[in-house]
């Protein structure tokens, strides 16, 4: 053993002084004679990790964490292998346990909290970060991430103390200038934001990130064609960043440069398949190969973003009228019949719907694919079941029938309605109801416009009615809503089984 120490001595030696291939090669003959030394393995790992070869380094470190698990330096190092190899969750757990072993290890907190960030855990990245400050570390990245956590999770002053803290440890940092000027941005300080953004950009000139975040403010303050040469600067700074193009694309669509925004989403498709994008391409190049219904991912993220400011801005900015004008029509073709119902509410989104069909209910069901505005609409304490899910998978396990199945400006995120008729259909009751509202155009079926929304013809959904035996009992035309000072006409219908 004595031997063995001394080969490590050497080869440590040769580490430290940066003649790695020669210390991987008396590691290795360590290893030869004893194959599970853990200091041996541990070392060749850290080896093999400078040398590039992550996943050697992994299972190297690993058997040594193995042959012996109390050694939190050999914890940490195996985590930073796994991270290399884009281990994400196994990294977590590697570097929860050095925290566990060494309590006070500041840089340990610092690393699991780095890696929680690679996990959007804020939460917890926040915890760990804090912790490692509180045990000594003062380092400006650490205290960058920290405030860029504090950001996400909604806690501004908290953030900005940290960006504070991290310049006064290191003033010349672009990246905290860069992250402290897109949150006063986002708070509206734009004098502020741009003066840090501008300051990222004299210390890092070729910054991507703060020439976006440039745009952002100069779109924010109707600076339009100075965002969008922010934006051309940042994309030639660095072309890989493809939400940047994104960014651009929608910029461009405000500016009516419906060609040029085209242009950006195809260079994104040229390097990325991505069904959301191609979805965005379609509806402002009128493509007749566009998608049939809008891309599950973008509906949910759509709405998630969107769920809390929801019923102001549609009832307020939008004069929204769907759920009243809805409710209108089925009460006129029940007449005077005060019998409650069993009421499905698809795409229920905040409960706009279902506040409006409450008062005809017997049972309230509401399904949507965000969970976000099912949150919402949990709110409102009116539903007696609410679940997050595709409307089409939905209507696979719920088993009941129910009297009207309402499905309020939700076909207008769907072109081929045909498999919502063919899903609601045997859950319609005798003599039930299905009753819904579109947006209406003169078009052949439907049509995705640049809206994001589909429009569909009066003549498909009476088509569609008969070929499933639906009856037309109300299919009136009104004014859903207005948007951009104009009104978006739309169909309101009720067709009964």
């Amino acid at each position: 053993m004595s031997n063995w120490t001394e080969h490590l001595e050497l080869a440590r030696e040769h580490h430290e002084a940066g003649r790695v291939d020669a210390a991987a090669a008396i590691y290795r003959e360590v290893l030869e004679h004893e194959p599970n030394h853990a200091d041996a393995l541990h070392w060749l790992g850290l080896a093999e990790l400078q040398n590039g070869k992550s996943a050697l380094a992994a299972e190297l470190i690993g058997r040594a964490v193995m042959a012996n698990p109390n050694v939190p330096a050999y914890w940490h190092n195996y985590a930073e292998a796994l991270i290399a190899t884009k281990k994400i969750p196994e990294a977590i757990e590697a570097f929860r346990r050095v925290v566990e072993l060494n309590p006070t290890q500041a840089e340990a907190h610092a690393a699991f909290g780095l890696a929680l960030r690679r996990m959007n855990d804020q939460a917890g990245a926040i915890d760990s970060l804090r912790a490692a400050v509180q045990h000594g570390l003062r380092r400006a990245e650490i205290h960058r991430n920290l405030g860029e956590a504090l950001a996400m999770v909604g806690k501004g002053e908290e953030a900005l103390a940290a960006f504070r803290e991290a310049l006064a440890i290191d003033p010349n940092s672009a990246a905290t200038h860069q992250a402290m000027g897109v949150l006063f941005g986002q708070t509206g300080a734009f004098d502020q934001s741009i003066a840090h953004l501008q300051k990222a950009l004299q210390l890092r000139p070729d910054y991507a990130q703060a020439h976006r975040g440039l745009a952002a403010v100069y779109q924010r303050t109707g600076k339009l064609d100075d965002a969008a040469r922010e934006y051309e600067a940042a994309i030639a700074a660095d072309p890989t960043i493809l939400d940047i193009r994104m960014d651009f694309a929608a910029l461009l669509e405000m500016q009516s440069k419906l060609d040029a925004a085209a242009e950006q989403y195809r260079e994104i498709l040229r390097r990325r398949h991505s069904p959301d994008v191609q979805y965005h391409l379609a509806a402002i190049t009128h493509d007749r190969f566009a998608p049939g219904r809008s891309p599950a991912s973008y509906v949910t993220r759509y709405f998630n973003d969107y769920a809390k400011t929801f019923d102001e801005h549609l009832l307020k900015k939008l004069s929204y009228r769907g759920p009243e004008l809805l409710f209108d029509a089925v009460c006129e073709v029940r007449g005077a019949l005060l019998q409650k119902m069993d009421i499905l509410d698809l795409g229920c989104g905040t409960g706009l719907s279902g506040a409006a069909f409450k008062r005809l209910a017997n049972t309230l069901s509401g399904v949507d694919l965000s969970a976000a505005m099912i949150e919402q609409a949990r709110k409102r304490n009116i539903y007696d079941r609410l679940a997050v899910a595709n409307l089409q998978s939905a209507l696979i396990w719920i088993k009941e029938q129910f009297d009207l199945v309402i499905a309020c400006d939700v076909l207008i995120y769907i072109g081929d309605v045909v498999p919502i008729f063919e899903a609601v259909i045997p859950h319609l009751r005798p003599h039930g109801y299905f009753a819904f509202t579109i947006e209406l155009a003169d078009c052949k079926n439907y049509e995705l416009r640049p809206t994001r929304r589909y429009v569909h013809s009066e003549r498909y959904i009476r088509e569609l009615a008969q070929q499933h035996k639906l009856n037309v009992a109300y299919m009136k035309q009104a004014v859903l809503r207005t948007e951009h000072e104009r009104p978006v006409q739309g169909l309101i219908v009720v067709l009964q089984k």
